[in-house]
């Protein structure tokens, strides 16, 4: 039988879910809630979408994942689950919020799209773009800061799951049309 080769996306995702389980609050969030054994019947009709790091790993090893998206995705659920269940101020809330700032954190040193060389082809030189000496209009200057990315990234984490799936149809639909040169 021969190896499935990952594709570079899923190899990173891999390195920051790697990391995120050695994080010391990952053993809150490394398997399935069971809210049986810990005392919270009404789990299940709290949270319609259960999810963890354990059953990610597992999805990303097994190619369950179309792309780092899905990945993403599921990761700020589990943060969001937490949340939503625990409330502000809990141990567990305090727990997920700083797995996801470790995630973010992560997240914002990842370029997911990065294409990587050809096997045997020197790495291309990578030059600092000069300093613009005028700032540019967003529409000129296409570059997102981490600032806005994280900014971003907290903001989508705080929807709800109706208006998050309004979000994926949305840009989703707007990435099937190339986008203006």
């Amino acid at each position: 039988m021969s190896k499935r080769v990952k594709a570079p996306w899923a190899k990173k995702a891999e390195k920051v879910l790697s990391k995120l389980l050695k994080h010391k609050h990952a053993w809150v969030f490394d398997k399935p809630v069971d809210y049986v054994a810990l005392g919270i019947p009404d789990y299940p009709d709290v949270i319609k979408k259960p999810m963890d790091l354990g059953t990610i790993k597992d999805k990303l090893d097994g190619g369950s994942y179309s792309g780092h998206e899905g990945f993403v995705a599921d990761v700020h659920l589990v943060w969001k689950n937490a949340k939503d269940y625990n409330g502000p101020g809990s141990d567990v809330y305090v727990m997920a919020d700083d797995m996801q700032k470790a995630f973010e954190n992560e997240l914002s040193k990842i370029d997911f799209n990065e294409v990587p060389a050809a096997v045997g082809e020197a790495p291309k030189e990578t030059k600092k773009p000069a300093k613009p000496s005028a700032p540019k209009t967003k529409e000129a200057n296409s570059a997102v800061t981490y600032e806005e990315k994280k900014e971003f990234c907290s903001l989508v984490s705080q929807l709800s799951d109706k208006h998050l799936g309004r979000l994926v149809k949305h840009v989703y639909t707007s990435s099937l049309h190339p986008l203006p040169a």
